[in-house]
Order: structure tokens, then sequence, then C-alpha cells
């Protein structure tokens, strides 16, 4: 499944899962994470603690089975599409994004979001060019 993290940091969960144990960490953006972990980071963190602070910038997306790549984006609704692509910090998927949503909806709150991020992304390899 697809958890986004929101957070510009890393963020490290423990998790309990069968007889083993570990930590997941969430990088900034899209991250795949088997729904069973995913699960296993909830429950170890708590529901109240997960509510009150790590939901507010851990969002799932998708279904359980579904990773970056497998994601059906006919499925999402338009505050789920903008999440994935608040997510996303790689051009090729945002322009695969927009190709699907130019054939679609054409929501214009999901068309301004990914041009949004490939302004930002866009703006990012421009000062990594200049340094």
């Amino acid at each position: 499944m697809i958890v986004i993290n929101k957070s510009p940091t890393l963020t490290h969960l423990p998790y309990e899962k069968d007889k083993s144990s570990g930590v997941f960490p969430f990088s900034p953006g899209n991250n795949d994470i088997d729904a069973d972990v995913f699960a296993s980071v909830m429950k170890t963190a708590g529901e109240t603690a997960w509510h009150a602070h790590y939901g507010k910038f851990l969002t799932p997306v998708g279904g359980p089975s579904e990773t970056t790549q497998t994601v059906n984006l006919d499925d999402l609704n338009a505050r789920e599409f903008i999440d994935l692509i608040e997510g996303t910090v790689d051009s090729v998927p945002l322009n695969e994004y927009l190709a699907f949503e130019d054939s679609g909806e054409q929501r214009k709150t999901v068309l301004a979001a990914i041009a949004k991020q490939l302004d930002a992304i866009a703006e990012i390899e421009t000062k990594k060019a200049a340094a």
C-alpha cells in the first residue's frame, strides 16, 4: 500500500509483527509498505498517538495491495489524488498523472496540484544545477 509522508523529514516508527519487530522508515513523499506492516505500525504507535500526531502527516492512499506502481488512479477521489501528487518527487510519474487527468475528468484542483508539484521539482533541479 502507499503511505504518504507529508513531513519534510524522515520518520521512523517501530512495529511488531508476529514474533519479529523492526522500524519502518517513512521517507518524505510516497512510501510503499506492506499492509500488514502498516497495520502493525499503527497498532504499535497506539490509536491516540496515531490520530493526535502521526496521522496528521502520514496518509494512506489506495487499497491495501496497491503500491505506487499499481495504484488505480480511477479509484482515487480528488483529495487522495492530490495527496499522491504532493508525495511524488519525480517528474515522470507526475507527467503520467497529468496525461491521465487530461484524458479523463480534468479536475481543476488535481491539474493545479500537478502543475504546482512540477514547478517545485523544476525549481529544485534549477538550484541543484546552479550549485
